[in-house]
């Protein structure tokens, strides 16, 4: 005998969830440590010696505040999803320190700006920050005003940072005068100082002197030939800069032992081609214009499970890691 059954209308099966996989794992972690990174400079109360000597001066809060608020703004041009790949926890981070208050009195802001974006963290003495900060509020200025009269200092009250002024009047350029449009010359001038400095520095001296000053080369070049492919393409300076660059890169990372900075790591982009091969993605160096396809499986945050740099700005690419 045949029965035939029909479902009931009632009859609803519950769908079967997959189960969480790794890369919603990868994304509650990052979310964990951007939490706790943000509750830990949120709190902080007292500003450190270096913001106390930027505080100082009128002039180089302002420019400290405009170089923290184009960060900010290159921040938010980007996608702020984990899984595209564009932004780090501690960019993240930033704009929501940002959000939660931008005065002179939000230290936690000031001082997470200082540490992770300038890389003040990294520096072993008072002078090596002072030197740092001082060149990055001379870009800002300069962005901010044009031509500025002599670089900016920043004093603390054990160490005065007089090295970068201390030549300034005395460091001349061959290039005419008339043929200079604003903001170049003293761009060109902290260029040809950062230039000879590291001419000066040889294998007698330490390795984080060498290390400082071939990446501050590196930074200065960066900085200017990006000035001139913007308002001179055919600057005479172009081709020297460009070999500048290449080298002091190469150097600054041998020097780091192979680390890198963090947005030198290839991006990840969605493949346009139908031919992806399967298990890899498709990455584009915006440096060196090339692209190619790497296994998937690590990282995008650039991130280390400790939340520290790990994995970030002049870090490795660690893989992730599994539990």
């Amino acid at each position: 005998m045949y029965i035939e059954l029909t479902p009931s209308p009632f009859f609803r099966p519950e769908p079967v969830m997959p189960p969480p996989g790794p890369k919603s794992d990868v994304l509650a972690r990052l979310r964990s440590k951007e939490e706790q990174m943000f509750l830990k400079w949120n709190v902080v109360m007292k500003p450190s010696e270096l913001l106390r000597g930027i505080a100082a001066n009128r002039e180089n809060s302002r420019a400290l505040f405009h170089g923290l608020r184009r960060q900010i703004r290159a921040i938010r041009r980007r996608s702020q999803a984990y899984r595209d790949g564009q932004v780090t926890i501690f960019d993240l981070v930033l704009v929501r320190l940002f959000d939660a208050g931008h005065t002179m009195q939000d230290y936690g802001l000031l001082e997470f700006y200082l540490a992770e974006f300038l890389g003040t963290r990294d520096c072993v003495s008072n002078a090596d920050a002072n030197r740092i900060v001082a060149a990055h509020l001379a870009a800002q200025r300069i962005l901010d005003d044009g031509p500025i009269d002599e670089l900016p200092t920043v004093k603390t009250a054990n160490v005065q940072d007089e090295e970068l002024t201390s030549t300034q009047n005395s460091t001349s350029t061959r290039y005419s005068e008339d043929v200079k449009p604003p903001h170049l010359d003293n761009l060109i001038r902290v260029y040809e100082k950062a230039k000879d400095d590291n001419h000066k520095v040889g294998a007698t001296h330490s390795h984080n002197e060498r290390s400082n000053s071939i990446r501050f080369l590196r930074d200065t070049a960066e900085n200017l030939l990006r000035y001139l492919e913007t308002v001179d393409e055919h600057h005479e300076l172009i081709p020297e800069l460009n070999d500048v660059v290449k080298s002091s890169q190469a150097r600054a990372e041998e020097l780091a032992g192979g680390r890198k900075r963090k947005f030198e790591h290839e991006r990840r982009s969605p493949s346009m081609s139908p031919y992806r091969p399967t298990g890899y993605t498709y990455e584009y160096d915006h440096r060196t214009g090339r692209g190619g396809y790497i296994k998937d499986g690590w990282d995008h945050s650039r991130v280390s499970e400790t939340w520290n740099r790990a994995s970030d700005s002049y870090r490795p690419r660690y893989a992730l890691r599994r539990h």
